[in-house]
């Protein structure tokens, strides 16, 4: 997808948060672009179906007040919106610090879902929002 291949779990095992108990909320999955073995990319999703704390926050912000609320605790820097391709809701990208480094970040918000993608490379964030775009549309797949 998109020039990344997702990573096995046992690839993936050494980058992944241990257990946590209680369970995250989140579903992750890491995908790898180059040869070295290291993931390159991190999607991340949340949805209400299985997480009734987004619900409640759904209830309570707003899609914007949401990806705010987002990129302000990853401190990221030059957030800009983009389309949200198929799916719809809204779409930010922008710039954090990684322990790895600066990395792009973009998230996207809508009524049932959030998720966001981290790029390892500081993907320039035209380039990256069409990225994200395409992991969503692939791991949202609705009807």
């Amino acid at each position: 997808m998109a020039g990344y291949q997702l990573m096995t779990d046992q690839e993936a095992a050494p980058y992944a948060t241990p257990a946590a108990n209680p369970a995250t909320r989140y579903k992750r999955w890491y995908y790898d672009s180059s040869p070295d073995g290291e993931p390159d990319g991190v999607l991340t999703i949340d949805a209400v179906e299985w997480d009734p704390e987004l619900a409640a926050e759904k209830r309570r912000d707003s899609l914007t007040q949401e990806l705010r609320n987002f990129f302000a605790g990853a401190k990221a820097r030059e957030v800009t919106s983009f389309p949200a391709g198929p799916m719809g809701g809204r779409l930010s990208c922008g710039y954090t610090n990684t322990d790895h480094g600066e990395a792009t970040v973009c998230a996207w918000s809508d009524a049932a879902t959030f998720g966001f993608l981290t790029l390892a490379d500081a993907a320039p964030l035209d380039d990256a929002a069409p990225i994200a775009v395409t992991f969503r549309t692939a791991a949202e797949r609705r009807s």
